[in-house]
């Protein structure tokens, strides 16, 4: 049920999810002058905060189970397996070619090769999913042995029972 109802989740707001950690700003002139740009600007706004409404839904319903059947700690919060939707302040302005210029390389020469460049450099934009083990919850030593995916995927299996 939790595992099911998060996936559906990911995958009908991926594109706001996808807009939340890669940012393309667009000044007000163009938003002004441009239908298209107008259009994807409030467009981008509303699947934000749709997607953000249904995650933090989602969340509270996650949080009253582990609350009352007290079959994990809060700490399953912090296991690089769940993911979560980002905050508003976490957004930063990217680009394509970016990374490659604050490295002083040429920029990419695709749009897939400046997202490999972003994802290598900063791995919290895709939520750790290419090198989970760089996850910041692995970090803090009672968390270290304490996650591993068929140990998470058994609690919320468990969950979904009740």
């Amino acid at each position: 049920m939790i595992t099911d109802e998060f996936l559906v989740l990911a995958k009908d707001h991926k594109q706001a999810i996808w807009e939340s950690t890669h940012s393309f700003p667009i000044p007000r002139s163009k938003q002004t002058s441009e239908p298209w740009t107008a259009s994807f600007y409030s467009g981008r706004k509303n699947r934000s905060s749709h997607a953000r409404e249904k995650f933090r839904a989602w969340e509270d319903r996650v949080f009253e189970l582990i609350r009352r059947t007290g079959c994990c700690d809060l700490d399953i919060l912090l296991d690089p397996a769940f993911r979560r939707f980002p905050q508003q302040f976490e957004e930063a302005t990217w680009f394509p070619g970016l990374e490659a210029l604050a490295e002083g390389r040429p920029a990419p020469k695709s749009l897939k090769a400046a997202l490999r460049d972003c994802d290598r450099a900063s791995a919290w934009r895709n939520h750790y999913r290419m090198n989970p083990d760089s996850h910041p919850a692995l970090k803090i030593r009672r968390l270290r042995l304490k996650f591993t995916l068929s140990r998470c995927l058994g609690c919320l299996s468990w969950i979904q029972l009740l």
